[in-house]
């Protein structure tokens, strides 16, 4: 693809079927969230009862399979920035300034990029580069995803999403 002219490579793993993998973080609730008010909702009212009653055993083995952390697609990052003379994206978990410097710095991908965070912090690029106290930091529970499908994209953590709604009301002067 390379030399066809492709611009850049973004390494994620975005995909349902590379579940727990691609939503790293926490997973208590997720299945309740996702059978109750995301796609679950269009499943079989069997399907439903039957994921309800497994959800925390699957959600504890997910959070100890796939628990996460900034930067969770470095290593597949590094391995395609390692190959290709195109620039390497990586995203995955990325929130503070340090995790996307070191990132770069080290070679492991040659830029970052970010989706949750920014749900949780529409302002991220600008806290990332000066802290502000008491900004919406995303705690990676996977709200967001499980209600894909049903709801809006929104942070559905109620302390962090009154958090992001009081520093937009600050922002825009309200």
């Amino acid at each position: 693809m390379a030399d066809e002219g492709i611009d850049a490579v973004e390494i994620s793993r975005g995909h349902y079927e590379s579940w727990p993998g691609m939503i790293l973080g926490h997973y208590k609730g997720f299945i309740s969230g996702q059978v109750k008010e995301g796609s679950g909702a269009n499943m079989s009212r069997r399907r439903r009862m039957t994921m309800l009653a497994l959800a925390p055993i699957i959600e504890r083995a997910a959070e100890r399979l796939a628990p996460g952390g900034e930067g969770f697609n470095l290593a597949q990052a590094e391995q395609f920035t390692a190959q290709l003379d195109i620039p390497v994206i990586c995203v995955g978990g990325f929130h503070t300034a340090a995790g996307m410097q070191s990132a770069i710095e080290t070679n492991q991908c040659d830029a970052v990029s970010a989706a949750r965070a920014f749900i949780a912090d529409p302002y991220l690029f600008q806290n990332v580069q000066t802290p502000t106290p008491g900004r919406p930091v995303c705690g990676y529970c996977n709200g967001c995803i499980a209600r894909f499908g049903g709801k809006p994209i929104d942070c559905y953590n109620d302390e962090i999403r009154t958090q992001r709604d009081l520093m937009l009301r600050r922002v825009q002067g309200v």
